[in-house]
């Protein structure tokens, strides 16, 4: 019995040796990390946009323009402090001018935070959330695209800087981000562009980018389009298939529409804010639209969507509105000289559906 009990000790003793060898060393790294990151905030008190990794996530792909214009847009629309804030793709960035829209708008302020289709439609919601968790004067949201970039499973693959910027934004990483995270800008701008980070300096020689960066206190987001003219004769703009096939589906059992889970998603999004959610689409160049059957089950299941959240309010009637091709600097941007129209254009809708719904 004696023989069994010290046994069962030295067993014991033996076991509990083994978890201090395991567990010791991985508890003085955990201390020495928690230093760390304690002392980052105490000397350096990083605040979200120092700490947060979005903007340099990956400097192989060449999205950095687009994470540096929504970087410039958020910040300085919490200055702003308006009421009224549009999401969505570049059509609305270069097509609607926030000066001209508030002309309309008998006090009220839009801030454009339209960034471009890269960031479809994850982004969109991610930007929209996060402004309005740091903006409460924000009460009408408006969904603003290109008609033939509506929610598509093309669209979102193409997208793949939406759900980094979610993640980033709004998401669980939002909050886990530690303060060391505000050091890695001086890390990546050293490794890979043997350069030192100044925080205080351009963060890129785009022109777009530049503009924006000087002017975005009075342009309110919005920057002229700087395009190469397109092709006004023969180019052509193709809606993408919206309904997944009962074999395209993950579960194989009924077909989904991406447009209605989409702006279904978007619109309880606003709901739970509190904040009105409108939808509009911009004009296409007459000669670009391609009358097919994808534009007709775009149509059919906008309308199901409208059916089923009475709520949303469409600033156009129409899907595609079609403008002279001579309006436009690119196929979905409205060049400058024409800005005033399609601004006009968004401040008379937004006017009537504030003040006369």
């Amino acid at each position: 019995m004696i023989n069994r009990i010290s046994f069962k000790k030295i067993k014991i003793q033996l076991d509990w040796d083994k978890i201090l060898k395991l567990w010791l060393p991985i508890s003085i790294a955990l201390l020495l990390i928690l230093s760390v990151e304690c002392a980052v905030q105490v000397i350096k008190r990083p605040g979200f946009w120092e700490k947060t990794t979005w903007l340099l996530h990956d400097p192989y792909r060449g999205e950095l323009f687009d994470r540096l214009i929504t970087f410039e847009k958020l910040k300085a629309v919490q200055e702003a402090r308006p009421e009224i804030i549009s999401v969505g793709d570049s059509s609305g960035f270069f097509s609607i001018r926030p000066n001209i829209v508030n002309h309309y708008l008998r006090g009220l302020k839009y801030f454009s935070l339209s960034t471009g289709a890269n960031q479809a439609f994850a982004g969109y919601k991610g930007i929209a959330e996060f402004a309005l968790s740091n903006n409460p004067s924000i009460k009408y949201v408006v969904l603003n695209m290109y008609p033939s970039l509506l929610p598509s499973r093309q669209v979102f693959r193409k997208a793949d800087l939406a759900p980094i910027l979610y993640e980033n934004l709004v998401g669980l990483r939002s909050w886990l981000t530690p303060p060391s995270a505000s050091l890695s800008p001086y890390a990546k701008n050293l490794f890979f562009y043997r350069s030192k980070y100044d925080p205080e300096g351009s963060l890129s020689a785009h022109k777009v980018y530049l503009e924006l960066h000087h002017t975005i206190k009075q342009s309110l987001g919005w920057a002229p389009e700087h395009d190469v003219r397109f092709d006004r004769v023969l180019q052509k703009t193709p809606f993408y298939q919206d309904i997944e096939t009962k074999a395209e589906n993950m579960w194989g059992v009924f077909d989904r529409s991406a447009i209605i889970d989409t702006l279904n998603d978007f619109a309880k999004m606003c709901r739970q804010r509190h904040v009105r959610l409108f939808v509009m689409f911009n004009p296409m160049p007459w000669h670009a639209i391609a009358n097919d059957e994808n534009l007709k089950t775009a149509e059919i299941e906008l309308t199901k969507f409208q059916n089923m959240n009475p709520d949303v309010i469409f600033l156009t009637q129409q899907l595609v509105v079609p403008w002279d091709p001579a309006k436009f600097g690119m196929y979905n941007h409205v060049s400058r000289d024409s800005v005033h129209e399609s601004s006009g254009r968004m401040g008379r809708a937004l006017e009537k559906a504030i003040y006369t719904p």
